[in-house]
């Protein structure tokens, strides 16, 4: 770029020409000057323009970079914004965590004081008042016809109205799917919303809906397995979904003034081995009703159902299908002896199912 110093230089340089007197070179020396100072008015125009152009460029990132800036402060904005609702979320869920785990806790807590209830039942003076059980009404069939039997009901499992040899009609349970259907079920466990630790009066009569859990009488089994030749199924199942059954080809239940006792139990077949077959002859107890010739209401209490009952203190060969239903209960529990055919096992159940059917061809 041309300098003031540099236009001083060359004027300088001309003066000291004129100066020296020679006229000649004076003239060859200015047109010098002019080629020298266009030259230098050229190269400073062209740097002009360069800075100019560099100028525009940097303006230009400026800009940009201003751009991204106000973008960047926009996202980070938008990252507060998000971080707040994630973090109002997150307390909310929290909150709710918390209240499940109180309510877990709260279930955790009746369960236990359940157990502990029936634990102390057994031992009070006078356990004449049953239980105290919040039961839905039955639920009615769909089916408004009357059947003589589970056989005649249509082939779908479910409630249906069935008739007695004295031609009153009741409600019950058709298992039409297992062992060629036409099953009748007489004691239903898989959820353990019906307690089973019930008087006398209920156990005769009756308890539960026949859609769920559910006892169907023995007033009911006494005329049902008295009319005609009956089968007795036991279907069970464990919390490891171990299935297994135990199926007799006979099942007599005597009257009330037999205090319900097995008359008899026919072979037996199946995969579960045999722990029922020591209770032929056996009256049926409960925590506040036995026959007077044995202690058998004590067995109740003891193992906290209403069942028939070979003894108090060994279970072995025996059962305990009306037991307490869940885990951790023990021989209180819910469990078929020879169950998994390693020993006596008190190992619960998850599941039951007690049905009588009239006399087919026995399963193999």
């Amino acid at each position: 770029m041309v300098t003031f110093k540099s236009l001083l230089a060359v004027l300088g340089l001309l003066l000291i020409g004129v100066h020296s007197g020679n006229a000649s070179t004076v003239e060859d020396q200015m047109r010098d000057l002019q080629l020298r100072l266009e030259q230098m008015f050229e190269e400073q125009g062209a740097q002009i323009k360069q800075l100019t152009v560099e100028m525009n460029q940097l303006r230009q990132t400026v800009e940009r970079l201003s751009g991204i800036v106000q973008n960047v402060d926009h996202s980070m904005k938008i990252v507060e914004n998000n971080h707040d609702i994630v973090m109002r979320n997150l307390t909310h869920v929290t909150d709710q965590s918390n209240e499940i785990m109180v309510n877990q806790q709260f279930c955790a807590n009746h369960d236990r004081l359940r157990d502990l209830y029936f634990e102390l039942l057994p031992r009070c003076e006078d356990p004449t008042v049953p239980p105290v059980t919040t039961q839905q009404p039955p639920t009615p069939p769909v089916d408004p016809n009357v059947y003589q039997s589970c056989a005649a009901a249509p082939p779908i499992s479910g409630v249906y109205n069935l008739v007695l040899r004295d031609n009153i009609v009741f409600q019950g349970y058709c298992e039409q799917n297992l062992v060629g259907g036409g099953w009748l079920v007489f004691q239903t466990r898989f959820d353990g919303s019906v307690d089973f630790n019930r008087s006398w009066t209920e156990y005769r009569d009756g308890f539960g809906d026949p859609s769920g859990e559910h006892w169907l009488g023995l007033k009911y089994l006494n005329q049902l397995t008295t009319l005609k030749s009956v089968h007795l199924l036991i279907d069970m199942e464990d919390y490891a979904l171990n299935n297994e059954y135990a199926y007799y080809s006979g099942f007599v239940v005597g009257p009330e003034q037999s205090y319900y006792s097995i008359n008899s139990v026919g072979n037996l077949h199946g995969n579960a081995g045999d722990s029922f077959s020591a209770l032929s002859g056996e009256s049926f107890a409960t925590f506040d009703f036995s026959a007077p010739n044995n202690d058998w209401a004590e067995c109740a209490k003891t193992w906290a159902s209403g069942y028939w009952y070979f003894g108090c203190s060994s279970p072995a060969g025996l059962n305990n299908l009306n037991g307490i239903y869940g885990l951790d209960h023990g021989e209180r529990g819910i469990w078929w002896g020879s169950f998994g055919s390693g020993g006596i096992s008190f190992s619960p159940l998850k599941y039951v199912k007690m049905m009588i059917r009239y006399d087919k061809a026995p399963v193999k």
